[in-house]
């Protein structure tokens, strides 16, 4: 069953109709909005061990993104989960959208239904009330009602096994989640961490600060609701230890790429072109667009002349550029033709955490890969045998400007690099791990405290 955005529901049960007359957001809502029927509870967690006991779960994921097309690292973890959960489970994905949806999800899913997304307004009355909020003014002003309405009546009606929730998007929703046992899948701390890390200016350090202190203790509130998480790397695992010690089980499932959906078919690049992958939406690639176009960028022009850059993904509203040979594509239904038609992947990331998963669909179709330490952390690569690291503006423009000389230097890279992906980084190996973590978890039963966050 496939629901088009925006779809009016007719309210079923009562502790629907509270939410909706009281439009409450996530931190005030309390568990005893739900129906306590003990026998209704009992059958619900009976179809749950029936399920079980023949190996196939009914599984809610909740994701912030629709994964269809998978044009950016978000889209594509929760696309690989899909893959994977559906052939053995049943799956229900229920996701905010910016458009309608594609039928592609209908191949993975036994039912799919999505909410429109509105993006943070920082300036609205919300937001500005959410300054003095322990919740992070984000989650308070995107605040779905109509999101909340949904997770509670297919909690309430669909015999879930476990939830799914990606990322601190859906997390949020987790006082809606009733007794079922609940995944917060990519919890991440570095960017914000990163950021108060980078920042000289006394006045932006107290109030990055303050920002940091909010997000952690909405985090170890947030995290008492979940019976375990995932990470995408070890270190991400080891800064949430440091952050949230009372954390739930963490399970470190990096990124990865289906490598069969990148077939090994000779590329023919052009000579002079640089490409950058990813959402503008995300703090952490803004960054580093704007990093590299105003440190970077100008050296290597002047060094390798008519070079150009293409930027992909979704665009904020405020970014744009007047440097010449300089395209901005919007989001793009497939992202691997441009990939292959570039000499270099560059991935000027300077914070954030997890494993970059616009390295490594650029090793997985051969392009070479220029990074900085912070872009490849969480990756088992080795420096100028897997891609090329540079640190300092300088460093960085050299390092473009002798790889697109150097043809046989970029052959050697796109080689190792592509069999590095095929080994450590492929979600065909990755994916069943991910899949008995979710069986695991299921089989604990019901979900810790469900009170205020």
């Amino acid at each position: 069953m496939t629901r088009r955005p925006g779809t009016s529901l007719r309210l079923r049960t009562s502790s629907m109709a509270r939410i909706e007359r009281t439009g409450r957001g996530p931190d005030n809502v309390a568990s005893t909005m739900r129906p306590s029927c003990s026998l209704e509870s009992a059958r619900l967690d009976e179809e749950r061990l029936t399920n079980m006991r023949d190996d196939r779960l009914r599984i809610l994921l909740l994701s912030g993104w629709f994964p269809f097309p998978p044009n950016n690292g978000s889209k594509i973890r929760v696309a690989n989960m899909l893959r994977q959960l559906s052939q053995r489970h049943s799956v229900t994905l229920l996701s905010f959208t910016e458009a309608a949806p594609l039928p592609q999800t209908e191949r993975f899913c036994d039912k799919v239904e999505t909410v429109p997304w509105r993006e943070f307004r920082p300036s609205s009355w919300k937001a500005r009330f959410g300054t003095l909020h322990p919740t992070p003014r984000s989650i308070i002003d995107t605040h779905s009602p109509e999101m909340a309405r949904r997770i509670v009546r297919e909690t309430e009606e669909g015999g879930y096994d476990v939830i799914v929730a990606s990322q601190i998007t859906m997390a949020a929703y987790s006082s809606f989640f009733g007794t079922v046992p609940a995944v917060f899948d990519e919890v991440e701390l570095a960017v914000l961490h990163d950021r108060l890390s980078a920042v000289t200016s006394a006045s932006r350090r107290l109030r990055h600060r303050m920002t940091w202190l909010k997000h952690r203790s909405y985090l170890n509130r947030l995290l008492r609701r979940f019976q375990a998480c995932t990470v995408a790397s070890e270190n991400e695992r080891q800064l949430l230890l440091q952050t949230a010690p009372s954390a739930p089980r963490i399970e470190v499932i990096p990124n990865a790429v289906s490598c069969s959906a990148y077939p090994a078919t000779p590329r023919q690049p052009l000579p002079r072109r640089l490409i950058f992958t990813g959402s503008m939406t995300y703090s952490a690639n803004c960054d580093a667009v704007e990093w590299y176009l105003h440190e970077v960028h100008p050296k290597v022009r002047a060094a390798a002349p008519g070079v150009e850059l293409l930027i992909t993904g979704s665009l904020r509203p405020a970014f744009h550029t007047d440097q010449p040979n300089v395209q901005c594509t919007g989001l793009v239904p497939d992202v691997v033709p441009l990939l292959r038609s570039a000499a270099i992947s560059i991935v000027p990331l300077r914070i954030g955490g997890g494993t970059r998963l616009k390295i490594l669909e650029a090793m997985a179709v051969g392009t070479p890969v220029v990074t900085t330490s912070k872009g490849c952390e969480g990756l088992e690569v080795e420096p100028d045998r897997h891609l090329i690291i540079g640190d300092t503006a300088e460093s960085f423009a050299n390092a473009v400007i002798a790889l697109l000389g150097d043809e046989r230097t970029a052959a050697h890279l796109s080689q190792q690099a592509r069999q590095l992906v095929n080994e450590r980084y492929d979600w065909d190996a990755i994916g069943p791990r991910f899949e008995r973590f979710i069986a695991d978890v299921a089989r604990a039963g019901s979900r810790p405290g469900t009170g205020r966050v």
